[in-house]
């Protein structure tokens, strides 16, 4: 599912990206598929 098939209205899924706010504790995790991960931007 990418930002295309959203576009043309063949899929309902809404792409959000690749980057969580985490808030509290230092994550540790790697987490990703194919060569892709998520990256971590950590809140206030």
């Amino acid at each position: 599912m990418n930002i295309v098939e959203f576009n043309e209205g063949r899929s309902t899924q809404v792409p959000t990206g690749r980057r969580l706010a985490i808030k509290g504790k230092q994550t540790k995790r790697k987490i990703g598929h194919n060569n892709v991960y998520i990256t971590y931007e950590y809140a206030r």
